[in-house]
């Protein structure tokens, strides 16, 4: 995986925290909602490049994308927060 496509993934954790925060406080089917959707998808497109998927893992309270851990940032902080409240140690996105 590339410089670009690590930073996308950050981009991409951004976007997904903040729609996550925003379905707590609307519903999914709210227009801010899917506005930070449709944001995310073109980094989450980027992030994957050419693989068809991205798999992230907790691993000793880190989170791990192919075998590097990423750079700690407030949002990806967050989401492995997220990840390791609800017991899970492997996200794949397809």
């Amino acid at each position: 995986m590339n410089l670009a496509q690590r930073e996308a993934i950050q981009v991409f954790l951004r976007q997904v925290m903040a729609t996550i925060t925003n379905i707590r406080l609307y519903s999914s089917d709210h227009p801010q909602v899917e506005h930070l959707l449709d944001l995310a998808l073109p980094s989450f497109e980027e992030a994957i490049g050419m693989e068809h998927s991205l798999s992230l893992l907790v691993v000793n309270n880190e989170l791990v994308l192919q075998d590097r851990p990423l750079p700690q940032s407030l949002y990806s902080q967050h989401f492995q927060q997220l990840l390791i409240e609800r017991g899970i140690g492997h996200l794949k996105l397809t």
